[in-house]
C-alpha cells in the first residue's frame, strides 16, 4: 500500500486520572490559546506503528505545536499529550469536560470518552507581577494592567478580557 493511501486503524485511548488532565491559557504571539495536557495509555493491533500527528477537543481546532509520537502496539507504556486549541471553551477557574480527538497519519480520529479537565492558579509572581505598584503590559493587547485585571489562569500577563 502507498503510503498517501488512507489505512483504517483501531486505537485505543484510556485518558488516566493520574496525574489529572490540566488546562492552563497560554498564547501564540499574540493569540491567547487554551493548552491541555492529559496522560493517556494508547494501544493498537496493527501490524505498523501508528503516528499520532495532531490533537484537539471535539468542538474546536487545533493551534500552535503539536509534537507528533508513535504507537508501536499493544504494549507501549502511557503518553504524556500536550496540545493547544481555539477557542478558548472555559470560563474562570471552571472544570472543562469534552471529548479529545487524536489524528493518526491516515487521517483517522480516535475519539476518547468525555475528559476532564481542571486547572492550576498561575500566580502572579510567576508571569513578572511582583506588587500592586508594579506596570506590566498585556501580553495580547499591550495596555498597562493591574493585580485586580490580571487573568487567573494565563501563563503570561494578560487581563481577563483579552482572554477570548
Amino acid at each position: 500500500m502507498a503510503p498517501s493511501q488512507s489505512k483504517k486503524v483501531s486505537l485505543s485511548v484510556i485518558v488516566l486520572t493520574a496525574p489529572e488532565p490540566k488546562w492552563h491559557i497560554g498564547a501564540m504571539g499574540k493569540t491567547p490559546m487554551l493548552n491541555l495536557t492529559i496522560h493517556a495509555n494508547l494501544a493498537h493491533k496493527s501490524e505498523e506503528s501508528v503516528k499520532i500527528v495532531q490533537a484537539y477537543l471535539k468542538g474546536t481546532k487545533p493551534v500552535g505545536v503539536f509534537f507528533p509520537f508513535f504507537v508501536a502496539g499493544p504494549y507501549d507504556p502511557p503518553s504524556v499529550i500536550h496540545f493547544s486549541v481555539r477557542p478558548i471553551i472555559v470560563k474562570d477557574l471552571d472544570r472543562l469536560t469534552r471529548r479529545v480527538v487524536l489524528v493518526d497519519q491516515f487521517g483517522g480520529e480516535h475519539i476518547t470518552k468525555p475528559v476532564t479537565f481542571s486547572t492550576v492558579v498561575v500566580e502572579p509572581s510567576r508571569r513578572g507581577m511582583v506588587d500592586e505598584s508594579c506596570t506590566i503590559k498585556c501580553h495580547v493587547c499591550d495596555q498597562p494592567i493591574s493585580m485586580m485585571e490580571l487573568h487567573e489562569t494565563a501563563a503570561m500577563p494578560a487581563h481577563k478580557r483579552c482572554i477570548k
